[in-house]
């Protein structure tokens, strides 16, 4: 099994109202302002190497909100959706 990015205390905090986008992933603790950060945070096939990766190294960006902070896409950053196009 791969052993991805799992920090000893997550940098991100929330207590999300009902209804909202963010979303915390079990693996590692962090907590994101909705799917997509999710989903770039995460690498590898599923299931045998599915694994977290340092949200950061993929151009996310912690925002700080009224409940809590959490990994929004940083803006004039390459992402994961930028780079797959420019790929294609």
């Amino acid at each position: 099994m791969i052993q991805g990015y799992k920090p000893e205390k997550p940098q991100t905090h929330a207590d999300p109202a009902v209804g909202s986008n963010i979303c915390m992933c079990p693996s590692c603790g962090e907590y994101f302002g909705g799917i997509r950060g999710f989903e770039m945070h995460r690498a590898g096939e599923f299931p045998d190497s599915r694994h977290c990766v340092d949200p950061a190294s993929v151009g996310l960006i912690i925002k700080k909100g009224k409940c809590g902070t959490w990994w929004i896409q940083g803006f004039g950053k390459q992402t994961a959706s930028s780079s797959f196009k420019e790929a294609a």
